[in-house]
């Protein structure tokens, strides 16, 4: 019963939303990449200069 809720409060523990200070990104890393990437987006397209019927 001991190792049950032991296993149980280091669960709860673990899983409470606190993240780690240490994980750092390596030097010389790129930045992290938005959404959406801009360099990918399609260009719009202009409206034709013809009126409709």
């Amino acid at each position: 019963m001991r190792k049950a809720l032991l296993i149980v409060a280091l669960l709860a523990l673990a899983g409470c939303g606190m993240k780690p200070h240490f994980p750092k990104a390596p030097p010389g890393s790129p930045p992290p990449k938005t959404y959406p990437d801009p360099a990918s987006d399609p260009k719009p397209v202009p409206p034709s200069s013809e009126k409709p019927q």
